[in-house]
Order: C-alpha cells, then structure tokens, then sequence
C-alpha cells in the first residue's frame, strides 16, 4: 500500500539559482535577491515644498514662438 501524504514537488528555476548564488560580502547580504516592494508605486509628495513639474500648452506655445522668432528667421530668400 502506498504512502499517504503529500507528494514532494520539485524546486522551481528560481529556487534553484537563489540557491547557488552566493554573496561577494557577507556583511551586505545577497544583492541577487529581489525587493518584492515596487518604488516607482511609492510616491508621496507630503512635506515636499516644490511645485510638481509640468507643461502646459501655454509653455509650448511659448517654446514655437521664441523659435520662429529668434532661431528660425521667416525671409523671401527661405520660401521658394
């Protein structure tokens, strides 16, 4: 008769290569391990005293205008 119980799974690729990898300096631990925590989620501005940068269609207007009249100069030799 067979064994009751629980059927022994094996390791999954990760378990395995976790495994064989091995810290440089043991005092800073293993820096092949993943933070499970997502950083670009953890955003807070609490206490942050600057303005959030943003553009609008007024800085854009601007940026073509300030083009058309400093940098690119409008003359019948350019039109053809």
């Amino acid at each position: 008769m067979a064994k009751k119980g629980k059927t022994p799974t094996p390791k999954t690729q990760r378990e395995i290569s976790i495994s064989q990898q091995q810290a440089y300096d043991t005092t800073r631990g293993n820096p092949n391990v993943v933070d499970p925590t997502n950083r670009a989620e953890e955003l807070s501005f609490k206490g942050d005293t600057t303005k959030p940068f943003s553009v609008g269609l007024e800085d854009i207007d601007g940026a073509i205008i300030y083009y058309f009249e400093n940098i690119y100069f409008l003359s019948s030799k350019n039109v053809i």
